[in-house]
């Protein structure tokens, strides 16, 4: 544990997946959101939503035990954040 701390630390900063994202691709992520939520409320009821759908998913995975959940196989509303599921397949118990 120490040794991963230490990595994070002193080689890869708090911010390097932000700093990537941002150098790759400047002000895209922002620049989507800006153009589907007119106001701030309405992308803090997307937020809302999409975190308690996804939260949803995750706990009926873990409760029925299903395996191979690809990013591709969940669909998601842009409107309301709803998140849909495509394969709910059974693992190996």
């Amino acid at each position: 544990m120490e040794i991963i701390q230490a990595i994070r630390q002193d080689i890869v900063p708090e911010t390097f997946l932000l700093d990537v994202l941002t150098t790759t691709f400047p002000n895209l992520i922002v620049q989507f959101f800006k153009t589907t939520f007119a106001t701030f409320p309405d992308l803090w009821l997307f937020r809302k939503q999409f975190t308690f759908q996804y939260a949803t998913i995750a706990f009926q995975t873990y409760l029925l035990a299903i395996n191979n959940r690809f990013p591709q196989k969940l669909f998601f509303s842009r409107a309301k954040g709803n998140i849909w599921n495509t394969e709910l397949l059974p693992g190996a118990i």
